[in-house]
Formats: C-alpha cells, structure tokens, sequence
C-alpha cells in the first residue's frame, strides 16, 4: 500500500501535470500531426520521431476523450503503458517467487526515472512494456513454441523495434539470457534460434522500406560527447533504483561460471554501444533495457530469498525499497547536478524540465498578458526550449508565424528593432546572442528560467 501511494504521488502529483518539454512538444508538432500514418513513416528524419509511439500519440489526440488540458491529456497516452509494463511485471508470479516480483515491482515503480518517463510523450514507457512483454512471451517460446507464442513474440518484437531502434539491443539481450549455456547441445533447437532471429527479421521488415531515412538518422551526430559519462549514468541510475535488492542479491550469489557469464553479458551490453560511438547515444535511449536487467534481478532475487528462512527478511527489504526510495528524492538535485552538469545533462534523476521553474506555459501567458494575442515577432533560442513555447501558443491561439528559431536546417539571420527575445537563463546565453546579432536586448522581464528582452 505504501508503495502504491509513494508512486501515484510522484507520478499523478510531480509528472502528469508538468509541462511540455522540446523532445516531446517536437514529437507533437512535427510528426504526431502529420496527416496519416503512411507520412509519419516516411518522415523518419531524427530520432526524435518514435515511429510506433508516434502513431498512436497522433490517434489518441484525435480521439480527445477527456476533458483535459492538452498537455495532461496527451501524458494519459504513455500512462497507460505504465500501468502495462506493472501489470506485465507482476505476471511474473508464475515464474519466480511471489515476493521477489513484488520488491522488483515495487522498486521500479518508486525509482526517479520510473516516475520521469511514466508520462513522457516519448516512446521510453512504450518500450518498456513492450520489451518486458517480449521477455514473458520468450519464457512461453522457450518451454513451448506454440504458433500463438511464437506468433505474439514476432509481433511484440515488431512493434518494439518500431517504437524505437535501440530496442534491438534489448532482444538481442532476451536471446542472451536464453542461451542455454548448462546444455550447448538445445542452442540447435527451434526455440532458442527463433528468439535469436524473429527480432533480426522485424527489425529488416518494419525499416527496409525506408533504408534511405535510416542511413540520414544513423549520420546524425547527437548525444553525449563522453560515452563513459553516458555510461556511468545509466549505469548509477539503475543501481541506485534497485540498490537494496542489488545488494542483497549478491550476499549469496551462485559461483556457477555459466550464470556469472550469464549475467556479465546482460550488463556489459548496454556499455559496448555507449563506448563504440561518437557522441554516446542519451543514456535515456536504454531505458528500456532496463526490461531484461530486472528479469536479472529477480533472478537473483529469487534465488536468494530460496535459501532464506528469516521471517523479517521480506519486510526488512520493502522497508529498504521505500527508504531508498525517499533518499533519492530528497538528494535528486545533488545527483542530477554530478552526473549531468546542468539541466539539460541528465536523464535519470532531476532534468530541467522536472524543475519548477520550467514554465513555458506561463511564459505564454505572461506575454500574451503584456502584449495581447497578436505578439510581436518573437525569438526564442535553443536553450530557452522554442518547442514548449510553440505548442501552448498554439493552445492560446498564437500564430506559429510569430515566432523564430533555429532549425537544424535554417538559422536566423538578423531580428528587427522591437522584436522580443526569449532567452534561458544561462551564463553565455546573452553574450552569445549579443555577440552573434551585434545587438544588446533590453531586459523586460523574468519568468522561471527564462528572461524575456526586447530589441531596442
């Protein structure tokens, strides 16, 4: 019960009624309201566009059927897959022990990125399920390949795939944990080389079509600049989540060489991929192998509470959960501030726009108030997150003609005297703008962490 509070409050109290940050009000605008599915499809031109995700945030929006503000009605989407990836994980009774599903359950639900991207008009949530759905039917195919199993796995594979690339690593880590290393002799059956390959066969069906778009995304150079720094990361927040059980787990750990090879491989994975590319993928791409490093753990949990009799072994460990759980919500800050560096570096534990001073409704509405509907032409630069402030003009009627950006494909070039500037509050910020304009705004007001200037 405990649990269940903790997390509707961070979740339905911090996350569903938090502003649009750029990735997703991006989303939104430049692919969920393409016309139809087939131009979402071909418009694959970065990352930002989820194909699967996008799709249905595109239906669902249409559909309208709550009486919502936009914002908290597009985040009731991926709210739903949460409550799926939950209800998927708690199945799990069937193959470990009751209380080991409930810690790992419980944990993740409690866990600072559970509670960012619970609601994230991004496909992270999406995947998670997807991918933990994979993983249940993978235990059906490897015990019994029937069509139905083996039919769902494909499919399930298909849409994770189609949801985001990257999920590919996921699957590849499912056929991993599969392998049966006790008996080398059942790698040549069916049911090991069908969940090895199936995924290899979604991936080429759903993006062969579109091979031209792939190579276009795949030389896009966005990320991280330190693939240790991503690493490190992703790392520490998975750790720091699930730290009670974590330690726990390895009190007593089976010294058996193919089980610590077993899950050497899971772990190590996910760090080749932020070490071979230049810059890093975001850490935040990974969250959804998150899928298979719990399977993991309440492997190893399980195993662990087997040899166990203490009565006071089961509450000691939710009590931990919870209290772990507190203690990273009351240092989210310090965490974030040393693994990202600013607002925009982190992905696990305090992003910007989890902050309260991310306000870009507000500052909508506080220009509209100083200046009426019809804004003069207003710049808002990269770090001061034009997206938000598009959309919920959009929502207030503003004419998306007012305002200017820079695109990844156009900058601007000169602004006129009385046009407004929308800065972040950011030590270079204004020196660069004055700099690359030759012009030094006035400042006219502050809201959150934008300032608002105007050209003389």
């Amino acid at each position: 019960m405990a649990v269940l509070v903790m997390a509707g409050f961070f979740i339905f109290n911090r996350a569903l009624l938090r502003e649009l940050w750029f990735d997703e009000a991006l989303t939104f605008l430049n692919f969920a309201m393409l016309p139809d599915i087939g131009a979402i499809y071909r418009n694959y031109v970065i990352p930002n566009n989820q194909i699967l995700f996008t799709v249905l945030l595109k239906y669902w929006h249409e559909l309208a059927l709550l009486p919502l503000s936009p914002d908290a009605y597009l985040r009731i989407l991926p709210l739903i897959f949460t409550g799926g990836a939950v209800a998927v994980l708690l199945s799990w009774r069937r193959y470990f022990s009751r209380r080991a599903v409930y810690l790992v359950t419980a944990a993740l639900a409690v866990s600072l990125p559970f509670e960012i991207y619970s609601v994230a008009l991004r496909a992270y949530m999406l995947s998670l399920f997807l991918m933990l759905l994979c993983i249940t039917l993978a235990f059906r195919v490897n015990r019994r390949p029937t069509p139905l199993n083996t039919v769902g796995y494909f499919l399930a594979a298909l849409a994770g795939v189609a949801a985001l690339p990257s999920n590919i690593v996921v699957l590849g880590g499912i056929a991993w944990w599969f392998l049966p290393f006790a008996s080398p002799g059942k790698c040549l059956k069916i049911n090991w080389w069908y969940l090895a390959v199936s995924p290899l066969a979604a991936m080429a069906l759903f993006y062969l079509p579109i091979t031209a778009q792939v190579r276009g995304v795949l030389a896009l150079k966005e990320g991280w600049g330190s693939g240790l720094d991503a690493a490190v990361a992703f790392y520490l927040a998975f750790v720091l989540s699930f730290l009670p059980l974590i330690a726990a787990s390895l009190i007593k750990l089976r010294s058996n060489w193919q089980y610590l090879l077993k899950i050497a491989g899971i772990f190590l994975l996910p760090l080749f991929f932020f070490l071979m590319r230049t810059p890093a993928p975001f850490p935040r791409v990974f969250f959804p192998y998150w899928a298979i490093m719990i399977l993991v753990l309440a492997e190893m949990l399980n195993g662990f509470m087997a040899r166990q009799r203490r009565p006071w072994l089961y509450p000691a460990l939710a009590a931990s959960v919870i209290l772990s759980a507190l203690l990273m919500q009351t240092f989210r800050q310090p965490l974030s501030e040393s693994i990202g560096g600013s607002r925009a570096g982190d992905d696990y534990f305090y992003p910007g726009y989890c902050r309260p001073d991310f306000l870009p409704r507000e500052t909508v509405t506080l220009l509209i108030k100083k200046f009426g509907p019809a804004l003069p032409t207003t710049y808002v630069s990269f770090m001061a997150d034009f997206y938000p402030v598009i959309f919920y003009g959009l929502v207030e009627g503003i004419d998306v003609n007012t305002w200017r950006f820079d695109g990844p494909r156009s900058k601007v070039d000169r602004l006129q005297p009385g046009n407004l500037v929308v800065l972040g509050n950011y030590p270079d910020e204004l020196g660069n703008f004055t700099k690359r304009f030759g012009v030094e705004p006035v400042l006219l007001m502050e809201n959150g962490f934008h300032r608002i200037y105007r050209i003389p």
